[in-house]
Parts: C-alpha cells; structure tokens; sequence
C-alpha cells in the first residue's frame, strides 16, 4: 500500500499585504497617483479630466509624501491610498462629460473628514490618469507601453493589494 504524501508549496503572499510592492511600483513612475485635493479642484473648477501623460506635474503625488504619511503604519494597516475603478464611456475616454469625476470627487470631498483622521492627503490610483493611455490615434510610445504592461503584469499592484 502507498501512502500518499501532501506536498505544499509556500506561497509568498507578502506582495498582497505588505506596502512594499506598491512602493516599488510607484517608485518606477510607470504609475503615478493623484493627489485627491487636486481631482477635488478639478471637479469644483468644472474641468474634464485630460489622460495622464497631458497632467500637470502638480497633479500627482510623490512616493515620498505618500510614505511620509503612511510613515511606520497605523493602527488599521491602510495606505494614504484609494483605487478608482469603473467602466468607460467611450473607447477614447472615460469621462468625456466630467460626470464620473463629478460623482468621485464630490464623494472623496464628503469623506475627507475620515481620512482626515490618518492622512491629511491621499493618493488616487485612476488607471486614465495614473496610466500611461493611448494618443488621439490609438498609439503609445515604447517607454508608455512598457509602463502600462507593468500593471498588467502585477495586478496586485492597486487593484488587489489589500492596504488599498
């Protein structure tokens, strides 16, 4: 009679918990955050949105302001960090109308107070504006598409992490 032996393989879930992965990723500047009290004045100035490679470098947030506040943790484990996800409404723009920045910048402007508690700024991950995206003829340059395949290589990066 054979026995039958269970192997396990040990998994490294470190990149799912740990803030590591998310300070590699942003520290390539293939992806980059917003910083949410500039998405608040966009919205308030009744601006649409431009993709990210057309934003003001006023726009984004550092790495180093985002790990600052984030400094050794905190009590709830979460990074000065917010992923945006939905679905676009044109191939060639999310938001063409500003409806969608309407809706998430009145609600991020809403709930300030409680991040307010941790973090006195947060990031914003929004793919059309922390991504590199496509040109008005549907081209990105060599060092765009690498940038943009560096998420899709590593999901967890903001969609999955779980101090996100």
């Amino acid at each position: 009679m054979g026995s039958s032996i269970e192997v396990t393989k040990a998994v490294d879930l470190s990149r799912y918990v740990e803030p590591a992965s998310i300070w590699s990723a942003l520290d390539t500047q293939h992806v980059r955050l917003i910083r949410m009290s500039w998405l608040i004045k966009q919205w308030k100035s009744g601006r649409v949105l431009n993709r990210r490679q057309e934003l003001p470098e006023e726009a984004f947030i550092t790495l180093r302001e985002v790990q600052q506040m984030y400094g050794k943790g905190n009590r709830d484990g979460v990074l000065p960090i917010i992923a945006i996800s939905f679905c676009w409404l044109t191939p060639s723009h999310p938001d063409p109308d500003g409806k969608q920045l309407a809706i998430v910048a009145e609600r991020l402007e809403s709930e300030q107070g409680k991040y307010g508690k941790l973090f006195a700024e947060m990031g914003i991950f929004w793919d059309w504006l922390s991504l590199y995206q496509k040109d008005a003829q549907g081209n990105r340059t060599d060092a765009e598409v690498l940038g943009f395949q560096l998420l899709c290589r590593r999901p967890w990066i903001c969609g999955m992490h779980i101090r996100v």
